[in-house]
């Protein structure tokens, strides 16, 4: 094995051997759903709908996981314009996304070990614990967040960026054209910086690697490289960018709220820090949701709270600066770890997660480097019958691989198992509930995937607990009450009116500021014909969002049920200029145009939503309604046959009025 490594073709095998491994151990994953935040990121996104013009893919929407990231943003667009709202298509480029990050990852450790400075202790096994390595970090179940979870695609996403970087600076110290590879460098930290915000640490890495390996000081390397290291800070400008222009995580990330400080984060913050690495060893039990402060997850906000974890992070901490002077190599490693980690783990509040599992993606390769590297280190030092085994000795070679096979077999195994939990909404949640079990939030999504399912006993159930957890002072404090929301929308669903109201009541009361109960108040006032109490509450959550699509389109049924056309008009044209392919608002506009006896505007609305829906009956039943009161029989009846064609029932009642010609009746 050590005169495979040297042997040509030896990288291209490794690199075959990494995405056999990867595919394998993600083989389950392309029929997951859309679960979580895919919801809002992909599901309800309207900016991914098309490529062009292209600054709308770019401006993401807001309190989505993909706010703030344009070029996240843009990959969920053309995945949608090859294959609309399939999964296995999303699947697909997070997984090739992945592949790439691993294969970087190999050519980084590779070309490093190659390093003048280390090739003498690692040259003839540079490929072979490049691959180690490699395949380790790519099946590690830790991973699983970051790949099978859509949306997650912005942590792997930006981890490719990360490693591209180093790999091109790399590339360009030692082989030409170093303009070219340094050129691409910058263009890599740029998108990752438009990928997500921990790219932050990049030039500030990639600037200690080039000091630690390439350069030998901090003023020799600037000396030969200042310029790609400018040209790297410079990227720093598009996260400003993001932030001036308003597309900052506002509602998510919080430099300070009354209750949650940065110390208090910080503080909070040790334990998980220390739960990463042993889940980086013992990877289990991996969660999708810790909770946050926004849903009542506890706060430390005292020493006495967190002195065991931060006695450890501080004893790290420590050792990665007393490395960085005496074995500058492992220094970095811990310095890396810790400063990819550093902008969601320190003291920058998230206040919707305390902890996340994908913010392990890329540090976890420092750790595998680390061991890995350290353990070959171990292995050729330990002494053999009075002599030290070689580096290159067979022995070592077979027993090496053996480990290897062992770990990366166990661990694509558990990525394969862990896939599983992923296969619907409904198993994801009552694993993060068994392992997880004060999480409010895990309850609520619970709920909502025993309400989509229709079992609506068990939805009411898992709300009810989500209540009996809901904090007194969530963070932010607009979330508060909502739950009452889903509960009563649940009571709806399943016929007690009375019980939906009076949970939406109670949301409102707890939280007057927040739209989402007035306006499903007001949906519930509609569906007992109550539209003046309705049109109440959808004046007031127009107030508090302007821009409710919504709020809009239901006022305007509400005023046109009063016979109000012309206000439910006016109402329906604010729906369609906020979302112009509302198909539901021109199916009422349509509605309330025939009202006021203007069939053929009427008809351009049907028509339009028709476009938009070709297999909904409604629109056709409508327009054949237009077409008879202006007396167009023929077009009238076909529309009626697409109306019966596509399961609409029952007839329209102009229906029994139509002439029943012979050439035209169904």
């Amino acid at each position: 094995m050590g005169s495979w490594s040297l042997r040509p073709g030896g990288t291209a095998a490794a690199a075959i051997l990494i995405a056999i491994a990867i595919l394998a151990a993600y083989s389950n994953s392309f029929h997951v759903p859309f679960v979580f935040d895919d919801i809002g990121s992909i599901e309800d996104n309207e900016t991914i709908r098309s490529l062009w013009p292209i600054w709308k893919p770019l401006s993401p929407p807001p309190a989505t996981t993909v706010t703030g990231r344009p070029v996240a943003n843009l990959t969920l667009a053309i995945n949608y314009s090859l294959g609309g709202l399939e999964p296995s298509g999303y699947h697909a480029f997070n997984l090739a996304v992945h592949a790439l990050a691993a294969l970087t990852l190999f050519g980084v450790v590779r070309r490093t070990l190659l390093l003048p400075s280390l090739r003498p202790r690692f040259g003839q096994r540079a490929t072979a614990l490049a691959l180690a390595v490699a395949l380790v970090w790519a099946v590690h179940p830790l991973q699983t967040e970051s790949v099978t979870y859509i949306v997650q695609r912005v942590e792997s996403l930006m981890g490719f960026f990360y490693l591209f970087t180093l790999y091109c600076l790399i590339r360009g110290a030692h082989s030409g054209p170093a303009r070219w590879w340094r050129t691409t460098a910058v263009c890599a930290c740029a998108l990752g910086m438009g990928t997500k915000e921990a790219m932050v640490s990049a030039p500030v890495v990639v600037l200690l690697y080039d000091r630690v390996f390439l350069g030998g000081s901090l003023r020799e390397t600037l000396r030969r490289r200042g310029g790609v290291h400018a040209a790297l800070w410079m990227t720093w400008s598009i996260l400003a960018v993001e932030i001036v222009r308003g597309a900052g995580r506002t509602g998510t990330v919080s430099l300070r709220t009354v209750e949650l400080t940065p110390l208090h984060y910080a503080m909070t913050q040790c334990e998980y820090l220390v739960r990463y690495i042993q889940l980086a060893f013992w990877p289990s039990p991996l969660i999708i949701d810790y909770g946050g402060p926004d849903a009542g997850v506890p706060i430390v906000r005292s020493l006495s709270g967190c002195w065991p974890w931060a006695l450890i992070i501080l004893f790290l901490l420590a050792a990665t600066g007393v490395a960085l002077r005496s074995v500058p190599r492992a220094g970095f490693l811990g310095a890396a770890f810790f400063a990819i980690l550093a902008p969601s783990s320190s003291i920058v509040p998230i206040i919707t997660e305390v902890a996340a599992e994908h913010r392990m993606y890329l540090p976890l390769a420092c750790l595998v480097v680390l061991v890995a590297l350290g353990g070959f280190t171990l292995a050729t030092s330990l002494p053999a019958g009075g002599r030290s085994l070689p580096g290159r000795g067979p022995g070592l070679a077979i027993l090496g691989g053996l480990v290897l096979a062992a770990i990366t077999a166990s661990f694509g195994w558990l990525t394969f198992t862990r896939n599983s939990d992923y296969g619907s909404a409904l198993s994801l949640w009552d694993d993060t509930i068994r392992k997880r079990g004060s999480n409010q939030r895990a309850y609520i999504n619970r709920g909502t995937a025993y309400e989509t399912s229709g079992r609506l006993d068990l939805a009411i159930a898992d709300y009810t607990r989500a209540i009996d957890l809901e904090p007194i002072h969530p963070i932010p404090r607009n979330n508060r009450g909502l739950v009452y929301v889903h509960r009563g929308m649940a009571y709806e669903a399943s016929g007690q009116l009375d019980l939906a109201i009076a949970d939406c009541t109670r949301a409102i009361d707890l939280n007057p500021i927040h739209p989402i109960p007035r306006y499903n108040r007001g949906l519930l006032h509609v569906h007992r014909g109550q539209y003046r109490e309705a049109i109440a509450d959808f004046d007031t959550a127009i107030k508090l969002d302007p821009k409710s699509v919504e709020g809009y389109n239901n006022r305007g049924y509400a005023l046109q049920k009063l016979g109000r056309h012309d206000d439910a008009i006016r109402d329906f044209d604010r729906a369609i200029a906020l979302k112009q392919d509302h198909v539901n608002a021109y199916n009422n506009r349509g509605i309330a145009l025939s009202g006021k006896g203007l069939y053929r505007k009427a008809i351009d609305d049907f028509t339009r939503a028709i476009e938009l829906e070709p297999e909904a009956p409604v629109a056709y039943g409508n327009r054949a309604a237009a077409y008879y009161y202006l007396g167009d029989t023929g077009r009238s009846w076909k529309d009626v046959r697409m109306f019966r064609t596509l399961g609409g029932a029952p007839d329209p009642p102009f229906v029994r009025s139509l002439p029943q010609v012979s050439d035209q009746a169904p």
